[in-house]
């Protein structure tokens, strides 16, 4: 089942560009801009925008708490189309469901790539 057949999109928040704190919307993890770039240069965390369909506000999502918020508010049996939006590109993408708990959406160096 795939969600409305819908494609998701959700925005990477740049590290480069972030002038202000970051906080995430559903588990209240917060750093500084300058903590933020060092933590998304070494590849340990990241930080996206997310609105839901219906809403009006686009709201900040640490990379743990998108893949939740996605698992359990749109829900699927076993792909959900996504569109991963950098400040150089896109990305359309597919989110498998599983049942490992320490799965973060697929994160890997190709993301950062630059």
């Amino acid at each position: 089942m795939i969600y409305l057949n819908a494609v998701l999109e959700i925005i990477l928040i740049d590290s480069e560009s972030r002038k202000r704190a970051i906080k995430c919307s559903a588990c209240d993890l917060s750093y500084s801009a300058r903590d933020y770039k060092l933590l998304f240069d070494s590849k340990k965390l990241l930080y996206f925008k997310f609105k839901a369909p219906k809403t009006k506000s686009y709201k900040n999502f640490c990379h743990y708490c998108m893949v939740d918020h996605l698992y359990k508010n749109f829900p699927f049996e076993d792909e959900l189309p996504v569109k991963l939006i950098t400040s150089k590109y896109e990305y359309v993408c597919k989110l498998y469901y599983s049942d490992d708990s320490d799965d973060t959406f697929g994160l890997s160096d190709n993301l950062f790539k630059k």
